[in-house]
């Protein structure tokens, strides 16, 4: 067979602009100099304004990557001058006959139909493996370049001139979207991609984690102008902070002016004029609770910046495209259009099983396992800075590098649990080492602390693109033959909440918590089960943190701080209740401690807490309460509680009426 390629550039321009502005080359060194000509004669050749810069906090944000094919019908992958060399020296073997393979395999956003996108093209080989090795190993090599020319040359500039990078890193492109999080000051993400689904977060948390970077989200790209509420919002957020998320972008502000002869609200910036994107800006109604909400917010990300991240478990895991879940369910309640959170279905990694037992983890390249700042502390038995305590493989392709390294670790003592006899089972490049490969995974399963998990629903592969009732084996590998205990471990199963644990130089751990399930949607489950679990909206149950502590509760609407007075200590844990209303988070601190502390053990009051006067419990109903006390104590009180009364002699104020800017909404009286 023979066909004809062909290069040309993109011609891809920003408009409006004040003159012709290309995009640059992302994988070829050409690339990077011509931005750095472009700010050098334009923006950093100011003496005085360079002086500004290195005595502030100055950031350069990239936007969502949306480099194009060039001619989006023809086109059918980058390309750079020097890419047949590049490729050579990698991987050994010429890319140019293989070209062909490549077309399809995608270069954008329209990767949002199929959560599941798989590193493959339109056209076949007889033989499919090596199909899709030859197009993983071309999408490994334009990420290395993306990387090498782009990400790290661009931030060792900008560093040098006091300024740091926060990018939006690959999601929705045929790029792998985890590592080049190493190479950027800020890794960001948008939830125009992750919609609220924390199984597609944690594609992006990992880095974050490993490198104790600050890891921000835009949020608001999937939500309707002025039809979305406080607390819609509130659960795409707290879902971020549950993954490891840890700043808010917010999408869009509105100028108070736009030209144009446009009535209430005004001219509407952004895709879909005034349908898409919600809004933010001085001129919206609901601007006069900014204060309040963002404040409540920021006290959360003060709390999930604390220490580092102590995150239980690692997935290893590559891939070259990713689907999407923007935008959510569409109502057909299709593989595609499944809210997978609320219907406890796993995305990348199937199962939820470790996920209702308390466990936290993220997915990761295993090219993190070969950066300097990550390494193996044998006395925690812990992957830093995560703090991961196991590794999970579960694809069936696995790089023969990553296999040495895994090895390595195991070795020194990391647990490690393998998921199926099908896992590792074939390289992830074409490198002919298909059988090495095997001999490494022969070594590794014959380690006493590493286990192989049997997958339960053998119809359906663990990487597959079906959803099938998928129930393995980790948890009990983990759990009750490793001894991996989660750093947060719930008492029992549940299909309710979420957690994020970090921990300071002193110890101190800081646990969020997030309860994100009704039960409402579980009718739409395609997983076992889960349509008749009906859990309601409230959960009362225990948290178990691993460790010797004393537990203080902090409220993250006005930032009161309380010791708790119920707890008690059971095999090594600290062990607290916890009661929490659906779509509502809790924090926790635990001030670690040498010796175990005086404490309510069990009360049937409301709420016992500590303060300078002693310990004390709180009731909202007149009645006999009993108390019992960590040194055997037993106390009975009658608590006196008010009746309940109406409050009256309220008002209602038409808020519209206070802006005259809102053209076209005439004032109204006040209500009483």
């Amino acid at each position: 067979m023979i066909y004809p390629i062909y290069s040309q550039g993109s011609y891809e321009v920003s408009s409006p602009a004040a003159e012709p502005c290309y995009t640059i080359n992302y994988f070829g060194e050409d690339g990077i100099e011509a931005l750095k000509k472009f700010w050098s004669e334009n923006y950093l050749d100011d003496p005085e304004l360079n002086e500004k810069i290195l005595n502030g906090d100055v950031q350069l944000f990239m936007d969502s990557l949306e480099i194009k094919y060039g001619n989006e019908s023809e086109g059918i992958t980058w390309w750079t001058e020097d890419i047949v060399e590049e490729f050579q020296k990698r991987k050994g073997y010429d890319i140019r006959p293989y070209y062909v393979l490549i077309e399809g395999v995608g270069s954008g956003f329209n990767l949002s139909t199929n959560l599941h996108s798989q590193c493959v093209g339109k056209y076949d080989l007889t033989d499919g493996t090596l199909r899709k090795k030859i197009i993983q190993d071309y999408q490994d090599v334009m990420t290395q370049l993306y990387e090498e020319n782009m990400l790290v040359p661009l931030k060792e500039w900008l560093n040098s001139y006091g300024i740091t990078t926060r990018a939006q890193i690959s999601y929705g492109k045929a790029l792998e979207i985890t590592e080049p999080s190493q190479y950027v000051d800020y890794p960001e993400a948008e939830n125009l991609n992750e919609y609220n689904q924390i199984d597609i977060f944690r594609l992006h948390t990992a880095g974050a984690k490993l490198l104790n970077k600050v890891l921000s989200t835009e949020t608001g790209g999937t939500s309707a102008v002025y039809g979305t509420s406080w607390q819609e919002l509130l659960d795409d957020i707290y879902v971020q902070y549950a993954a490891g998320f840890q700043r808010v972008i917010w999408h869009i502000w509105t100028a108070g002016y736009g030209y144009g002869n446009y009535n209430w609200p005004g001219y509407m910036a952004g895709f879909g004029g005034d349908t898409a994107f919600n809004r933010w800006g001085s001129r919206e109604p609901a601007s006069s609770d900014y204060d309040e909400f963002n404040a409540h917010i920021g006290r959360v990300q003060q709390f999930v910046r604390e220490g580092k991240s102590r995150t239980d478990v690692g997935f290893v895991y590559n891939s070259w495209t990713q689907g999407m879940k923007s935008g959510g369910e569409d109502g057909s309640f299709t593989e595609n259009s499944m809210n997978q959170k609320l219907a406890h279905q796993g995305i990348i990694y199937r199962s939820t099983e470790l996920q209702d037992n308390g466990y936290t983890y993220d997915y990761f390249s295993p090219d993190f396992l070969f950066n300097e700042d990550v390494y193996y502390d044998k006395e925690t038995g812990t992957i830093e800075g995560a703090g991961y305590r196991a590794l999970v493989l579960f694809q069936e392709m696995l790089d023969y590098d990553a296999a040495v390294k895994i090895l390595e670790l195991a070795k020194e003592g990391l647990p490690v649990v393998i998921v199926g006899s099908n896992t590792a089972t074939k390289t992830m490049f074409n490198d002919g080492k298909d059988e090495d490969l095997a001999k490494v995974m022969e070594e590794l399963k014959a380690l006493d602390n590493v286990r192989t998990a049997a997958i339960l629903d053998n119809e359906v592969a663990i990487d597959a693109d079906e959803t099938g009732n998928l129930y393995d084996e980790v948890y009990m590998k983990l759990h009750d033959e490793l001894g991996v205990r989660p750093y947060a471990e719930f008492a029992e199963p549940n299909l309710q909440l979420l957690t994020n644990t970090r921990e300071d130089e002193d110890g101190n751990r800081y646990l969020y918590v997030y309860n994100y399930c009704d039960g409402t949607y579980h009718e739409h489950s395609k997983k076992e089960g889960i349509a008749e679990n009906d859990h309601g909206t409230n959960i009362q149950t225990e948290i178990k943190m691993d460790g010797i502590y004393v537990p203080y509760s902090l409220d993250a609407w006005t930032g009161e701080v309380t010791q708790l007075g119920e707890f008690r200590y059971e095999d090594g844990q600290t062990i607290i209740p916890v009661d929490l209303d659906y779509s509502n988070i809790a924090l926790y601190v635990f001030e670690k401690v040498e010796e175990q502390a005086a404490s309510i053990t069990e009360t049937d009051a409301e709420f016992a807490y500590v303060t300078e006067d002693g310990m004390n419990i709180r009731a909202v109903e007149t009645g006999i309460y009993t108390t019992v006390f960590s040194d055997g104590e037993t106390r009975t009180d009658e608590i006196s509680v008010p009746e309940a009364y109406d409050i009256t002699n309220w008002n209602l104020y038409n808020y519209l009426s206070n802006f005259p800017h809102f053209i076209g909404f005439p004032a109204c009286p006040l209500v009483k």
